[in-house]
């Protein structure tokens, strides 16, 4: 599934009513880098370093949504989770 973690939507909050938009390129990369093993290590790179679209494999996926439901906060969760959500609904469409 091809990912964008530069344009990673937020809600602002729990009423998920209004939403902000946001870069998290560098932050995800960084959690996978400081608490992943060498897989991680690559992944990281790849998300750090993409411009826009990301190819991010199922294992990757579950990987980083893994280390965010152990470190990030509940609405960066949230938000992460309804990006792959998002994305794999419409990989099924295809």
């Amino acid at each position: 599934m091809k990912v964008n973690f530069k344009r990673v939507k937020f809600y602002t909050g729990i009423d998920r009513k209004t939403c902000i938009e946001q870069d998290t390129s560098l932050e995800i990369a960084n959690l996978i880098y400081r608490y992943s093993d060498i897989r991680g290590l690559r992944l990281a790179e790849k998300i750090y370093q993409a411009d826009g679209d990301v190819e991010i494999t199922n294992e990757e996926a579950d990987l980083i949504c893994n280390l965010m439901n152990q470190y990030a906060t509940a609405m960066t969760i949230d938000a992460i989770n309804h990006l792959f959500n998002h994305n794999i609904l419409k990989d099924e469409r295809v």
